[in-house]
C-alpha cells in the first residue's frame, strides 16, 4: 500500500513539474510576442531627428560707440532657411524664425535686421535663437560679445588748396620738371600733424608743404594724412593722382627773324610741333594797345612797328596725352 501511494505521489509531482515548465515557456513566448509588437510599432514611426541649424553672426565680436546714431550692424545667417514663394512673389518662412536679444538692453538693444543701438558704456552678450520648426529644423542659437565705448573723436575734413585736385578719379597732369602747389587745410586746426607722401617717388615727390615735383613720365598717388590726436581728432587722409606727361616741343625755322617795315618782301618763319593734338594760339607783343606785327598759322609775318619783339605759339594740353607747351622766336623789325 505504501509503495502504491509513493508511485502516485511521484507521478503527480512529475505532472505538476511539467505543467510549471510549460507555463514558464508560455509566459516567455507571450512576452517575446509583446516586445516584438512594441518594436514593430516604433518601427512604423519615423526615427529621423530634425537637424540643428548653425547660426553665424557676420562678426564674432563687435565694438560700438555711443555716437553711432544709426546703430552697429552685425547680421546673423542660418544654415537652414526654408521658404515657399507665393504667386504674388512674397515668401512664407517654413523653417523656424530667428529672434535676437541682449543680455542687458540698457547697454545695447537689437533694433531688427542685424542693427544694434548702443545706449551706454559696457559689455553685453547678443544672442540669436532660431525656433524649432517640426520637419525642418531643431532649435539653434549663437551669441557674441558686444562692447560699447564712448563717442569717437571727430574725423577732420581735409580740403585741397586747388579744389579740382580733390577727386582721386580725376588725375592731375603735369610735365617733367613741373611743380604743383597743392596742400590741404583741415577742419580741425589744432588737430594732429599733417604729412604728405608719394606712392612713387621716382615719378613725383612731395614736400612737407604739399608741393609736388614731377620727375619723370608716369603716375603717382599723392596722399595727405592728418594723424590722430587723442581727445581731438581721428586720423584721416585724402589723395589725388598726379600724372606726369610728355611736353610737346614747338620749334621755328629761325629762332631769330629779321624783317623791314618798308619792304614788299614776303616774310615767313614756319613753326612745328613734335606732338599732334590740342588747340594752337599765337601771341605777339603789343605797344599802346596795338600789335607790333601779325603772324599767321602758316608763319607769314606782316611787320607793323619797328623794334625787337617776341612772337609766341601756344599748344593746349590733351588730357592723358601731353601737357601744354609754348615756343617763341625773336622778331626784329627794322625801320
Amino acid at each position: 500500500m505504501l509503495m502504491k501511494n509513493s508511485k502516485v505521489a511521484f507521478s503527480l509531482h512529475s505532472f505538476l513539474s511539467l505543467i510549471n515548465v510549460d507555463m514558464i515557456f508560455s509566459r516567455i513566448a507571450n512576452s517575446f510576442i509583446a516586445l516584438t509588437l512594441i518594436f514593430s510599432m516604433f518601427n512604423c514611426v519615423s526615427t529621423e531627428v530634425d537637424p540643428v541649424p548653425v547660426l553665424r553672426f557676420q562678426s564674432s565680436t563687435l565694438t560700438c560707440h555711443l555716437d553711432d546714431h544709426g546703430g552697429c550692424f552685425n547680421p546673423v545667417k542660418s544654415s537652414i532657411e526654408e521658404k515657399i514663394q507665393l504667386p504674388d512673389g512674397s515668401y512664407i518662412l517654413q523653417s523656424g524664425s530667428i529672434s535676437i536679444s541682449s543680455s542687458d538692453p540698457s547697454i545695447a538693444e537689437p533694433n531688427g535686421n542685424g542693427f544694434i543701438i548702443a545706449k551706454k558704456i559696457g559689455k553685453v552678450v547678443i544672442t540669436a535663437v532660431q525656433k524649432a520648426a517640426p520637419g525642418y529644423n531643431a532649435k539653434g542659437m549663437a551669441s557674441y560679445t558686444l562692447t560699447v565705448e564712448g563717442p569717437l573723436d571727430p574725423t577732420p575734413e581735409l580740403t585741397w588748396y586747388q579744389s579740382e585736385f580733390r577727386d582721386i578719379f580725376q588725375p592731375v597732369d603735369g610735365g617733367v620738371g613741373d611743380s604743383i602747389i597743392n596742400y590741404v587745410t583741415s577742419s580741425i586746426v589744432n588737430g594732429g600733424e599733417i604729412t604728405y607722401s608719394s606712392s612713387n617717388i621716382g615719378i613725383a615727390t612731395v614736400t612737407s608743404n604739399g608741393i609736388v615735383k614731377c620727375s619723370q613720365i608716369g603716375e603717382a598717388t599723392i596722399t595727405a594724412t592728418q594723424k590722430e590726436k587723442a581727445g581731438v581728432n581721428q586720423m584721416t587722409s585724402t589723395s589725388f593722382i598726379v600724372r606726369v606727361l610728355p611736353t610737346p616741343l614747338i620749334t621755328f625755322t629761325y629762332p631769330t627773324y629779321t624783317c623791314s617795315l618798308n619792304s614788299n618782301e614776303v616774310y615767313q618763319n614756319m613753326w612745328s610741333t613734335n606732338m599732334p593734338g590740342g588747340d594752337f594760339s599765337i601771341y605777339v607783343d603789343y605797344v599802346d594797345a596795338r600789335p607790333i606785327a601779325s603772324y599767321t598759322y602758316q608763319g607769314v609775318i606782316t611787320p607793323i612797328r619797328a623794334g625787337n619783339w617776341k612772337v609766341t605759339v601756344y599748344q593746349a594740353p590733351v588730357l592723358g596725352e601731353h601737357t601744354s607747351a609754348t615756343g617763341s622766336f625773336t622778331l626784329i623789325i627794322l625801320p
